[in-house]
């Protein structure tokens, strides 16, 4: 559930990690344990309350967990994870074959430059090795 306990959903409030796991497990149809119980291999997850669903979409390769092993459930999603998973969701990109960005903060050597790309840029692509490429 998006909402709060106390039947709320605060529409202006940031969206957290857990929070798009559960709406992207949701919107892919994934199979997961709803339960409070869930139990997680993922440290900082194991009996979360979206455990199940952040374990889905980790598994689905929809969103990651960092580096050091956490995934980080009560993290506000910033917007470039934001962009990553849309495209995940939507099997799209990254984009590669870009060799400029299209904005002053976002240099080519950001994580998440080619979904930005992917999701910012009205563009013509093939499919090379698996990958989306921008065409001519």
């Amino acid at each position: 559930d998006l909402g709060d306990p106390d039947g709320s959903f605060n529409p202006e409030r940031a969206v957290t990690r857990a929070e798009m796991a559960i709406l992207s497990a949701r919107l892919k149809q994934l199979s997961f344990d709803e339960s409070s119980t869930a139990v997680s291999a993922i440290s900082d997850v194991n009996k979360h309350w979206a455990a199940g669903a952040i374990d889905a979409v980790k598994a689905a390769g929809i969103m990651t967990g960092f580096a050091d092993g956490s995934f980080a459930p009560a993290k506000s999603l910033s917007r470039a994870e934001a962009v990553t998973v849309i495209n995940r969701l939507f099997g799209r990109g990254p984009l590669s074959g870009v060799t400029r960005s299209s904005f002053s903060d976002v240099p080519v050597t950001h994580w998440a430059f080619a979904d930005i790309e992917e999701a910012s840029l009205n563009h013509k692509y093939t499919v090379q090795n698996g990958k989306e490429v921008i065409a001519d």
